[in-house]
């Protein structure tokens, strides 16, 4: 290794091929504290970079004091120069320490740094041993084919990924779903209140929904009340909260239909608040759930006389023959 000092504007910084800027995802920002201190007291260690064949210098440690040297209008910064013929997985392993707890911070970015290591060519059977294992992965047979569909994914779905911090399994099962599909609904995150599972319900249901009918997302999209829904002033939980009904009414016709009517049934008795009739809405049980809330016994004749009347029993036999 060399100590060289550089012209600082013939490093390659953002652009360098060991960047991580865009590989992973970060909530932190530089530290405030850390450029000041840089500030203060200067370069008191010079970077890390490496010659390319073409001359070039890729940066490879020291963004911050490089960031801190560029707004001092430094000029020539130290650096030590890593030979051209230094191994790929040394530089990666430098990488992954130096930056471990972002890179380590969700499933999502650990995923990615596999990948960028796979880019620079990074064998796969080093990648098992030094970044499989301590990453908590357990590679199978097509493991690296399933990253690669995972890399298919929209940023801002993969960016939703690491936000939620989704496990390996839960990533990958957004990737059976239509990439055009997870593209428009990951589009309505700022217009929906979405979780992981909410995501996921929303996904399936709407997957199943345009297969039966032979529709693609767009159709879905343009369907009359959607627009509406999306659109519409209501808070985000209840605009989310009527996009899935919507949507379940449309992935299960039957059920919503019977369902409705039920909610009719009910409705309908006028029952008091110590009266509460619920059944299975999925329509796999046959049965309901006459709950009474009483909280003075003076409550239990009026109670009663309201059970036992002919229109309770009527409508309970009525939503019995629905379900």
């Amino acid at each position: 290794m060399n100590y060289k000092k550089i012209p600082i504007n013939e490093i390659k910084i953002d652009d360098s091929k060991y960047s991580l800027y865009g590989v992973v995802f970060t909530d932190e920002n530089p530290s405030v504290s850390s450029n000041s201190a840089l500030e203060k007291l200067g370069i008191l260690q010079p970077v890390i970079v490496q010659q390319d064949g073409n001359g070039s210098f890729h940066l490879i440690d020291g963004y911050k004091r490089t960031d801190s040297a560029l707004r001092n209008n430094v000029e020539n910064l130290g650096a030590v120069l890593l030979p051209q013929d230094t191994k790929t997985e040394d530089i990666l392993t430098l990488l992954l320490y130096d930056n471990l707890g972002i890179i380590t911070s969700s499933v999502m970015n650990r995923v990615q740094f596999i990948q960028f290591s796979l880019s620079l060519g990074a064998g796969h059977a080093w990648i098992q041993d030094a970044l499989c294992v301590p990453f908590g992965f357990r590679p199978y047979e097509d493991f690296f084919q399933d990253l690669q569909k995972i890399m298919k994914m929209s940023e801002t779905l993969r960016i939703f990924c690491h936000e939620k911090r989704y496990s390996l399994k839960q990533i990958l099962n957004l990737t059976h779903y239509p990439v055009d599909l997870m593209q428009r609904i990951i589009e309505w995150k700022g217009t929906l209140h979405l979780t992981a599972s909410v995501l996921d319900e929303i996904a399936s249901n709407l997957r199943d929904y345009l297969k039966s009918e032979n529709k693609g997302i767009e159709d879905f999209v343009h369907e009359q009340g959607v627009q509406e829904i999306i659109d519409s002033s209501l808070s985000l939980r209840d605009r989310t909260e009527r996009l899935r009904r919507f949507i379940y009414g449309k992935r299960f016709p039957t059920l919503s239909s019977v369902n409705k009517k039920i909610a009719v049934h009910v409705k309908a008795l006028g029952l008091p608040p110590s009266i509460n009739i619920q059944w299975d809405s999925t329509l796999e049980n046959k049965n309901l759930d006459l709950t009474l809330h009483i909280q003075d016994a003076k409550q239990w004749p009026e109670i009663l006389k309201k059970i036992n009347s002919e229109e309770v029993k009527k409508a309970l036999q009525d939503i019995l023959d629905d379900l």
